[in-house]
Order: C-alpha cells, then structure tokens, then sequence
C-alpha cells in the first residue's frame, strides 16, 4: 500500500481544492464568531460531521445504504425498548456524590447563566457555574439542551439513544477509512475480494447490538456521547492519513478539540496514535520540523493565560490519577499484573455480588465482549499485522496508551471509561468476521476464559473459608 505522509506540513494546503478551502474558512468563520456566539464552536463538531457523513451516506451504493439504515434503525429500536423495559436511572434519586447527579446540578446553573447572557470560562476554579475542570464539555451540551428543553435528566438519556442509534454509522465509515479494498484482498483473500465492504458492514451490525451501550444509554453520563466523539475523531483521522484531504483534517482536529473537553486522555491517545503513524513514514527532516513547531506550539500556550491554566490543570489532573501503591518497583509489577485482567474482563461477570449491585446491569455487554468481540477483534488485529497494515498502527497506539493510563490510574477496573475503546476493538471485530479460520482462535480463546474463570472462582471460595 502507497502511503507518503511526506507533504503533510505544508502540501496539502498548497494543493487544496477550492471546495476544501471553503469549508476550512467556514469553519475559521464559526470560530471566530464564538466571541459573539459561544455556543458556536461547541456545536460546530457535531455539524461538521453531521454534514460530512450526509454526503457520504449520498455517495455510497444502494444497498449499504440500506444495510446502515437496518443497523441504525435497529440499534434505535433496541435502545427504545430498553428504556421502556428498564427506565433510567434518575441522577435526584442517587448519591450526590455520584457523577450523573453532579452533572445535572451543575449544568442547569450554567444554562440559567447563559439564559442570562452572560458566558464564563468555566474552567475557572470558584462557585457554580465555575467548575474547576478541564473536563466542561458534557456541561456544555447539557446546558445547550436544558436552554431549549425541559430541566430534567430525560432529556439527556435521550441525547445519549440518538448518539447510540449513529454509532453503527460511525463504525462503518471508521472501518472503511482504516482497509480499503486492496488491503482487505491482502488480509483475507476471496471474501472481502468478493465483497471488500463486508467488514465494514460486519463492524456496523456488531456495533448495533453491544449492550454495553444500552446499559450507559440510561445513565446521565458522558460516556455514549464520548464514545461517538471519539469514533468520529478516529474516522477522520483515518481518512486523513490515507488521503490527506484537508477537511478530513478540518474533522480531526474539531473532534480532538472537544475530546479533550470532555475526557483529556482520549485526546492524547488518538494523538499519540496519529503521531505514531506519521512517524513511520516521516523522513528525518519533516520529523525535526514537527518536533519544533510543536514544543514552539507548548512554549506560546504556556505564556497565555487560558494555555497556561490549561496545561497546569492536565498535569495536577493526571498527577492525581496515580495511585499510592506506586511507590516501589514490587508495587508496581503487582498493580500492574492484577490489573491486566481486569482491564480486559471486569466487572467479572461469572462472581456474584453480595445484595443489589448495579453493575449486573453491564453484565450482558460483558458476556458480549467475551464471547464475540475479544476473540473477533484478536483475529482481525491478526490479520492487519500480517498484512503489515501500516493505518492499523493508529488504534494499537490508541489502545495501547490508554490502557497503561488505565492500568496505572485505576488498576484496570474501568468498566465505563472503557467504552469508547471497546468501539475500537469492534472495528476490528468487524475485519475478524472475513478471516479464513476462526474455530482454533476461538477455542483457545474460550479455554483461556474458562480457566480463567475457574480459578477465580476457586480463590474466591478458598479466600472466604
């Protein structure tokens, strides 16, 4: 596969079409009127791709079309019936020192500021509707909501079904951007060759059915909306560095912009992973270049005021994500070693809690994730290494950064912040359903599952005699 990311500094914009330029001052435009408009360049992400996958969709053949629309209305369908079956969870009737309450609460003073026209930083440290946080995006749309719909937390548990029910869009478009038809012919022979959008299509009906989004639907959590942003990112991304096409890069940088308002992590590991395939293919003197204009870029945001509380906020928030056992060499291997499992398995699906516990919820996206999604994704990252699928370096640097994060700030129980890499990893599932052999896979996945189990289960009972 052809992929020169030599011109990527300044070519691109130099062989821009007129078309791309237009777009690109339209979104500068929008930018820059958020002095007026603030709500402006929060909303702008969410039209950028709205708009960029209606003229895809406008493009493609009849009849993924239709399978997309299936998927789509499906996934809306199922997320509808899980909430007339099972409700939501109403973040009044909760603990105030939960996350869904406090997002609620605060977000209602922060409409009632902007009913008012007034619009404050608010990630300054002070009293509501300041909120001391880099992480004000999730805010922000609820505030938009709750100045045009009723207060309640409804409103949001709808917002989250609607960004669910895009997801397998999403996918499709994530998955075609990341294998073109040559690369799937090179990964798995006759049946991509017959029909090179079955992955994508594939990825897209995994991604309609995963009840693990159906459980999160129902909370007043950013994690379904995150989940979204972040797969949009990607897809852009991906198209990016397959085609250098400036309003893909346009997309990208909207979508990491927002990302990291609203979980600065999954900013940097999709970061991390487009710097990590521009590097594999970037001569020595671009590399250089970039190295500077970037500690350049640092050095200007650490003398702005906004830039230097920024970027004081990311060190102080990912200093207090470590934890205290860290403190020797023998801690760290042991936090590391029993948070592996956790990472991939937790919450364990096979233990029963003692009394209501209200993970059992997820425990049907975990038997999804065991028994489908891990052993599917396995296979499909299998295949795109074989193949030495360069693109495939993106979501293994994704993958890979957040999981150290995760392992290191929380042992690797992460059971909701996971989500948006589960996306990642249904992708590749999507890929894993044109392998050629899945059944040896399979059972050695299961069979490592099984006594995996199994010896949980025994020191868990060997722990309470």
């Amino acid at each position: 596969m052809r992929f020169d990311l030599t011109p990527i500094c300044l070519l691109p914009i130099l062989r821009a079409r007129r078309a791309e330029i237009a777009v690109i001052a339209v979104v500068c435009a929008v930018l820059v009127a958020g002095r007026w408009f603030p709500a402006g360049p929060w909303l702008l992400p969410f039209c950028f791709t709205g708009i960029w996958l209606a003229a895809r969709i406008i493009r493609m053949p009849s009849d993924d079309r239709l399978w997309l629309a299936c998927c789509c209305a499906g996934a809306l369908i199922l997320q509808i019936i899980s909430f007339f079956l099972f409700g939501y969870h109403d973040p009044l009737q909760s603990n105030q020192q939960l996350d869904d309450h406090s997002y609620l609460v605060e977000s209602r003073v922060i409409s009632d500021t902007w009913h008012d026209g007034i619009y404050p930083d608010l990630h300054r440290k002070g009293s509501l509707p300041y909120l001391g946080t880099l992480h004000t995006g999730y805010h922000r749309i609820l505030a938009f909501l709750f100045l045009f719909s009723p207060r309640a937390a409804v409103t949001g548990i709808i917002l989250n079904i609607v960004f669910a029910a895009l997801m397998p869009l999403l996918i499709y478009f994530s998955a075609a951007a990341i294998f073109d038809a040559r690369d799937l012919r090179l990964m798995t022979g006759t049946i991509s060759a017959a029909n090179p959008r079955f992955p994508a299509r594939m990825a897209a009906l995994l991604g309609a059915i995963q009840p693990a989004i159906f459980y999160w639907c129902s909370f007043l959590l950013k994690d379904v909306i995150l989940a979204a942003l972040f797969v949009a990112a990607f897809m852009f991304l991906a198209e990016f560095l397959r085609t250098r096409n400036l309003i893909s890069l346009a997309g990208c940088l909207l979508g990491v912009f927002f990302l990291a308002q609203m979980r600065a992590y999954a900013a940097l590991s999709l970061a991390a992973g487009g710097v990590a395939c521009a590097l594999a293919r970037m001569p020595f003197r671009w590399l250089m270049w970039c190295l500077f204009y970037l500690c350049m870029a640092v050095l200007i945001a650490h003398y702005t005021p906004q830039g230097q509380a920024y970027l004081l906020q990311l060190v102080d928030s990912l200093g207090a994500q470590l934890s205290h056992r860290l403190m020797s060499l023998r801690g760290v291997a042991l936090w590391l070693a029993g948070g592996m499992p956790r990472l991939l398995l937790a919450p364990y699906a096979w233990v029963r809690a003692e009394g209501p516990h209200p993970m059992y919820g997820i425990y049907p996206g975990m038997w999804f994730l065991y028994l489908a999604i891990y052993p599917l994704a396995f296979l499909g990252f299998m295949l795109a290494i074989r193949a030495n699928h360069l693109l495939t370096a993106l979501p293994l640097v994704c993958i890979l950064s957040v999981a150290l994060l995760f392992l290191v700030a929380y042992g690797g129980d992460v059971a909701r912040q996971r989500l948006y890499i589960e996306q990642i990893f249904i992708i590749y599932a999507g890929l894993g359903c044109a392998a050629p052999r899945k059944r040896p896979v399979f059972f050695a996945w299961y069979a490592i599952l099984i006594l995996f189990a199994a010896i949980q289960m025994l020191s868990l009972h060997l722990r309470h005699t």
